[in-house]
This record gives structure tokens, sequence and C-alpha cells, in this order.
């Protein structure tokens, strides 16, 4: 399924990034772009795709129980392994076991009951790539701030750079 393959693929450029950053610029707090350094984003990506590996087989995905590993979020190592996981796991991915309605949890705002939605694995696997991809253009960024060019197709989306290449623009 094109879906799965191109949430590989981003979990693959993910750590093809990690693996040239140091240790000491994954975990940096400070940050003029925001405030969650590359850790945390990566622990955010982590949890997200954790979520919903485990809750489309159940039926139910709710990404508000994030685990929120601080070893992940803080130890680059660590956060490339979960990477691998995830991409070892999407790789290994059971079609024929996921429900063909999936029901995702909404929060509301407070004192409102939370809403649960119905989706599909396809849309699922189409919001974890673009969330994916969302958080890579942030830690695209603070990887530029700190001098590591993380790669003009980092944190992109795909009709972003189809668009840029039919335009000839930048992106090779």
């Amino acid at each position: 399924m094109t879906f799965i393959t191109n949430n590989i693929g981003a979990l693959l450029q993910g750590i093809e990034l990690l693996e040239r950053i140091d240790d000491e610029l994954y975990a940096a707090q400070e940050s003029a772009v925001c405030s969650s350094a590359i850790g945390g984003h990566v622990r955010h990506i982590v949890d997200y795709y954790g979520l919903m590996l485990t809750g489309v087989h159940a039926g139910r995905i709710d990404y508000d129980l994030r685990e929120r590993d601080p070893q992940v979020e803080s130890n680059r190592s660590a956060g490339i392994e979960r990477l691998r996981d995830l991409a070892g796991q999407l790789e290994c991915f059971d079609l024929q076991t996921v429900p063909s309605v999936i029901e995702v949890k909404v929060d509301l705002p407070e004192g409102e009951e939370p809403v649960w939605s119905r989706s599909s694995l396809e849309r699922e696997l189409q919001f974890i790539l673009s969330h994916t991809v969302h958080h890579f253009a942030l830690i695209g960024t603070i990887a530029r701030l700190n001098g590591c060019e993380p790669g003009d197709e980092f944190g992109v989306a795909t009709s972003t750079l189809r668009y840029m290449k039919e335009r000839g623009a930048c992106v090779q």
C-alpha cells in the first residue's frame, strides 16, 4: 500500500537526519523557533505512530494517550531506535487484520464529552504522514538554525514538492 510505503520513507528520512546531528542538538531546549527540542518533536511523532499502529488493530485510536517517553525525547539513539522500530512495524503491517472502520477520539473543549469519529486505515495513514511532515518542518528549521542542513525536501509536503518542481523552484 502506497500510504505505508510513504510513511516508511518519511521515518527513514528522519532517521537519516538524526544520524547526522549530534546528541546536544537533539536534546537542546533553547530555540528561537519553538520551545521544543528536536527530541521533543521526535518523541511526539513516535507517540502518534505507536498509538495509530496499536489502535488500528483494535478499531479505536486515541491520540491523546501519548506515552511521552523522556528517554526518546532526550536520547538521540533512543529516538533513532524507536523510528527504526516503527518503520519495521509498518513493513510487516498486516492489512488483513485491520477493521474497515476505525473510530478516532476527538477531544473537545473542557466541559464537553469527547466524540469518536469514523475513519479508515488509509485516512489515518494520510493523517500520520501529514503530521510527521509538519513536525519534520519544525525539526528542519531547528537543524538549519544550528548549522545542519537537512536537505531541501525534508519537512516539505509531497504536493509542495510537486508544485515547486513544476515551477522549476529550488527543490531538485
